[in-house]
């Protein structure tokens, strides 16, 4: 899958992904080679756009069933996000060092491209010093 909006709101959309715990798994990797050649697999490695891809869920759902989940159902208000840093006077590279998170992982949160985990979220909310239910979408 590309990666334009299109193609970021297609994947967003869908009920399920594969676990980041793929990311390492060496009998992921292996299936993933035998089904997608060269596709999801790099030098032993599970590529992580294998996490979103519907192909790649079908068959982990067929294979390996406990690394499938659910996607969450509800996500970050990026605006909420945005409006708090520029707040706070930081740019999103400022902001991003100061939670220790990477710059480009950190633009992503905030553009709405991807969804932070449990921890990085903590540190998000730590930082700006608001409740964890301001930022969060029902």
């Amino acid at each position: 899958m590309a990666h334009t909006p299109a193609a970021l709101a297609e994947r967003a959309a869908l009920p399920k992904r594969v676990s980041g715990a793929a990311l390492g798994n060496q009998e992921v990797a292996a299936l993933l080679e035998k089904h997608f050649p060269g596709e999801f697999v790099s030098p032993a490695r599970v590529k992580i756009k294998a996490l979103d891809d519907p192909r790649v869920i079908k068959l982990m759902e067929e294979h390996r069933p406990d690394l499938v989940i659910e996607r969450a159902r509800t996500g970050i208000r990026t605006a909420v996000l945005r409006a708090r840093r520029e707040a706070m006077d930081l740019t999103p590279d400022e902001f991003a060092a100061q939670v220790g998170l990477s710059t480009v992982h950190y633009r992503n949160i905030e553009l709405g491209h991807k969804q932070p985990n449990v921890r990085d979220l903590g540190r998000i909310v730590e930082r700006l010093g608001c409740p964890l239910t301001e930022l969060l979408a029902a």
